[in-house]
């Protein structure tokens, strides 16, 4: 039984890159070293998960907290968000199972040895498997106010999604639940579409969170849970599972790519499969034949002899009835194939593990860490055992089969094929679902025949254009992360010589490792605005460094650091890109790296590559990008009201100001002049109102207000940084502008952070805004309601109002006198409305929203949409599109429907898809409003008397240019 390599669907498969966060296990190499410790991982519940944000204690009472453990991750509750540009506001509401598998698919693209920027716009595919939804079910208990973020935050659909969308992947994307084989079925699927290029690339993996005592609870009564809160995988005294959390990502590609672009590749894929159990006796419990089924499929098809597979990371939950069938099950398969393979497999060969006795049974995400296991225990070539097992559950039978028990660690021998060669390692993972789905995948480790002892790989170590010197450049969003970095960096180093201590080929190891270490360093992290380098030549000279690095030590020799954003601009005035390439070229040339080192620091990029001969240095799997988590809960959000900014100092610890990046500038005094209407004859302007601010004030209150609304620490607000980066979206954006008018009396709509989108650049525009005063009053005067301006009935209107010049040049109001050169002068407005013009045309609402101005319309419309959306009104931006605002078809049938009986109109709902935005939608409507009202209101006012029509414009009911017409057109 051979495979069929010319078959497309049976492509081999590599896993090139791989993130984990287990429970006490943020790396694969710290989860490594548990296995090997023999640790269990499990511990009580922390009692302040359930008891601060869902059941009363009479609930969580049924719980017995001594002996109903799980494993747990630490900090999950918190989020690098300003990492991913993404609000405070908005992570709040974010599912931290959508918040974990951003960050482990960062983590997993940066294992792999490329930059995010590498793949962005790439047929990559996203793959996740979930089946928890405890933080939506909190959020429905806890939260007192509507969110717009809720049906994003929420959605298992997003966990994938966002994905694609932040890292800009077009390949296929989807959130799959299986119940605890999700994980694994995410990666079928991820396989499959590779094999039928659907995509190129694949991340997949899967998340799991639990929030809620409620599954404890149901699975407690229910008898599912061990009652120690130990995993006891095939013993005599299996009791039941333990839940746990977690998630895990890898990086797919197909072989044959990831071998071209060399690629570190942890195992290749030889096999996948999915299948269902059918009808059996119960819903939750494996169909061994379906099981069996599916193993005998999985490897005919990969042309896999059972006789070359030596081990079997098994679902392995340890209750008592679960371990039996499975065991039967694959029992069976290897039965089956041993008999079309023609293979005797009497003998032992095949050990069986389960990861759940370390970690707990991390559902969704049960596959992924079994996998993970294998490709680290193939890695160091050996088998980690599998704890709390001491005498074999007498239901299970291992007597004539290839299987045995890895109850102890022990090296991970090669089968002898025939002659004096060996098979590659080879192992298979088995994922159920408790709803029925099985699934199973064949992993193969890798070799590509060119170790690192090998002469054609030593010979890299005169690769190096510049003799024996080594780049080493690190960088992040932020010191504290840079800070981090080099920790991490520095304690990989010394595991890596602990590692080596008794190889006699160390000296030559450990300067090629350095040098791949370098170059996965240079092009496989994407370079950030704090940034060092250090230039070395070993490694015991780089641990140097790093310490005295740590220790803000100065005059580091061979170590630059700097900021990317200081002095950027100025040098791209100086340099074009090709001057700079040509200067790079001849510093090269003359071995001058330091001046290579100090213009990196400064922000510039360069092809890395440009260091070495035409055999280049391997990437490799490296640490990653440490992330600064910060809280982010929905308890937040409840407290927001009035309490916005004692809270936000509170989580976040705000710090004070920091001003080093405001811009200095001579302090002008900026004053405006509000419109007043008086019971004079003469509209006048009095009372002006000192504004005492400077530029460099302004930028100061703009920083700690934007703060304020992104919910961030002030000194994360940089003047010059895009708003789009610092996480402010169109939603807030609306807040934020009106808290702005609210404070300087302007009238500024939201799309303005997009023409000015930094804080300096925003702030010099509301400086000269200010500034002007007769244009500000202008603008004052437009966006004031009637109602504010005459907050008194008895308070006399103005009179004598030229509807002409007003149009024209409405600053004409700060003058003392409007009334030199009337085109029409009309009579003085009577402040009651006459009986007589009431009774011969009464105000109605169809005649007020025929001559309606454009900017009323938009706030009504933004008003209606808000109510349907159940959203804020200032989280309605007119420029925003209603896709993005939540307005599906469904509530768009709804909203027109109220649209229609408010404006006496006929649109139908597909509309909003051709005017996709309120402002859009605004103009469209109001077209349709006026085209068969313009006779009828021109009609309307012929026998009217004047004042009605000047009281019309007053109140917004009427266009000036409107009016206008009707005055000129019909006196």
């Amino acid at each position: 039984m051979k495979k069929n390599n010319n078959n497309n669907s049976n492509k081999d498969i590599a896993i090139i890159g791989a993130s984990i966060r287990f429970p006490k296990s943020n790396e694969l190499n710290e989860f490594w070293e548990q296995l090997l410790s023999k640790k269990c991982l499990i511990t009580p519940i922390p009692r302040e998960r359930f008891s601060k944000y869902t059941f009363s204690e009479e609930s969580i009472s049924e719980l017995n907290f001594d002996n109903i453990c799980g494993g747990f991750i630490d900090d999950v509750d918190c989020f690098d968000a300003s990492f991913f540009n993404i609000s405070p506001r908005e992570a709040m509401f974010m599912d931290p199972q959508q918040r974990m598998a951003m960050e482990l698919t960062w983590k997993a693209i940066e294992d792999a040895g490329y930059r995010a920027s590498t793949i962005k716009g790439t047929k990559t595919g996203v793959f996740m498997g979930a089946c928890n939804n405890d933080y939506t079910e909190i959020m429905e208990k806890e939260v007192k106010e509507i969110d717009a973020y809720m049906p994003t935050g929420t959605s298992p659909a997003v966990i994938s999604n966002r994905i694609s969308y932040w890292f800009d992947f077009n390949g296929p994307s989807m959130t799959i639940d299986t119940a605890c084989a999700s994980s694994l079925v995410a990666i079928h699927q991820a396989v499959r579409s590779l094999q039928m290029e659907d995509c190129d690339c694949a991340i997949a993996g899967g998340v799991n969170l639990c929030w809620t005592p409620r599954r404890f609870i149901a699975l407690s009564q229910s008898g599912m849970l061990s009652k120690d809160g130990k995993c006891k995988a095939f013993d005599e005294n299996a009791d039941g599972y333990v839940r746990s959390e977690g998630g895990g990502v890898l990086v797919l590609k197909p072989l044959d790519k990831a071998v071209e672009a060399n690629d570190d590749i942890y195992a290749v894929i030889k096999g996948i499969g999915t299948n269902h159990g059918g009808r059996t006796n119960s819903l939750t419990i494996t169909n061994p034949k379906a099981h069996a089924e599916l193993l005998t499929e999985v490897y005919e098809k990969a042309g896999i002899s059972p006789d070359t597979v030596s081990y079997i990371e098994t679902h392995g939950p340890g209750t008592p009835l679960g371990d039996p069938i499975e065991i039967h099950g694959l029992k069976t398969a290897f039965d089956t194939l041993g008999k079309l393979f023609d293979k005797d497999l009497e003998h032992h060969h095949c050990g069986l593990g389960s990861v759940k006795t370390n970690i707990g049974h991390l559902e969704a995400a049960a596959g992924i860490a079994g996998i993970i296991k294998v490709i680290i225990s193939m890695k160091y070539q050996t088998l980690p055992a599998s704890i709390n097992f001491k005498k074999l559950n007498p239901v299970i039978n291992l007597s004539k089969s290839p299987f045995y028990i890895v109850n102890e660690t022990k090296p991970w021998e090669k089968i002898q094929g025939d002659g004096n060669s060996c098979y590659p390692r080879r192992a298979g993972v088995s994922s159920f679902g408790f709803g029925g789905s099985n699934s199973h995948i064949i992993l193969e480790e890798y070799d590509n025949g060119c170790k690192e002892g090998n002469k054609a790989y030593n010979e890299l170590v005169d690769n190096n254009i510049i003799e024996d010197l080594i780049f080493i450049p690190l960088s992040a969003k932020n010191t504290k992360s840079l800070n981090n970095y080099v920790q991490n960096l520095m304690n990989y180093l010394k595991g890596l010589c602990v590692r080596f201590s008794n190889d006699v080929e160390k000296p030559s190891e450990l300067n090629n490792r350095l040098k791949d270490i370098a170059y996965t360093l240079q092009t496989g992290r994407e370079p950030m605005k704090e940034r060092v380098i250090f230039i070395t030549k070993d490694i015991t000279s780089l641990i140097n460094q790093l310490e005295d690095f740590l220790q803000n030590k100065r005059g580091i020799n061979n170590c630059w650091q700097g900021c990317a954003d200081k002095d950027k601009d100025t040098d791209n005035i100086l340099l074009e890109e090709t001057d700079m390439q040509v200067l790079i070229n001849k510093w090269m040339s003359e071995k001058n790296f330091k001046k290579m080192a100090a213009l990196w620091i400064r922000g510039y990029s360069f092809d890395w590559d440009i260091l070495y001969s035409q055999i280049k240095p391997k990437r490799i799997h490296l640490i990653t990008y440490p992330f600064n988590r910060k809280h982010y809960w929905m308890d937040c959000y409840n407290n927001k009201a009035g309490k916005k900014e004692k809270d936000t100092s509170e989580i976040l610890k705000v710090k004070p100001m920091v001003t080093q990046n405001i811009v200095k500038t001579k302090e002008t005094k900026v004053s405006l002049e509000p419109v007043k209407y008086t019971n004079n004859k003469n509209v006048k302007v009095s009372d002006k109102i000192q504004i005492d601010i400077s530029l460099e004030k302004l930028q100061k209150k703009l920083t700690m207000s934007l703060a304020g609304v992104l919910y961030i620490e002030i000194s994360d607000v940089n003047i010059d940084k895009k708003f789009i980066d610092i996480g402010l979206d169109s939603i807030i954006a609306v807040e934020w502008i009106r808290s702005i008018n609210k404070q300087y009396k302007t009238s500024l709509t939201a799309t303005v952070v997009y023409d000015y989108p930094s804080i300096r650049e925003f702030s010099t525009y509301l400086y000269k805004t200010l500034n002007g005063s007769g244009e500000q009053a202008e603008k004052i005067l437009m966006s004031e309601p009637i109602t504010d301006r005459y907050n008194n009935e008895n308070v006399n209107k103005p009179k004598g109002i030229l509807l002409q010049d007003l149009h024209e040049n409405p600053t004409q109001l700060l003058k003392s006198t409007v009334m030199d050169k009337p085109k029409i002068t009309l009579n003085t407005i009577d402040t009651g409305l006459s009986q007589v013009c009431a009774s011969k045309m009464p105000i109605t609402e169809t005649n007020e929203h025929k001559n309606i101005t454009s900017d009323r319309l938009q706030r009504e419309l933004a008003e209606t949409l808000a109510e349907v959306l159940y959203i804020d009104l200032e989280e309605v931006n007119i420029d925003k599109k209603f896709i993005d605002l939540g307005l599906d078809s469904i509530v768009a049938v709804e909203w027109i429907r109220l649209i229609n009986k408010k404006y006496k109109t006929s649109i139908i709902a597909s509309e909003v898809y051709e005017y996709p935005s309120v402002k859009e939608f605004s103009f469209f409507l109001q077209k349709q409003i006026n085209v068969e009202g313009n006779k009828e209101l021109i009609q309307s006012y012929e026998e009217m008397d004047l004042n009605r029509i000047i009281e019309d414009v007053y109140r917004g009911n009427l266009d000036i240019d409107k009016a206008d017409e009707i005055l000129n057109g019909h006196l």
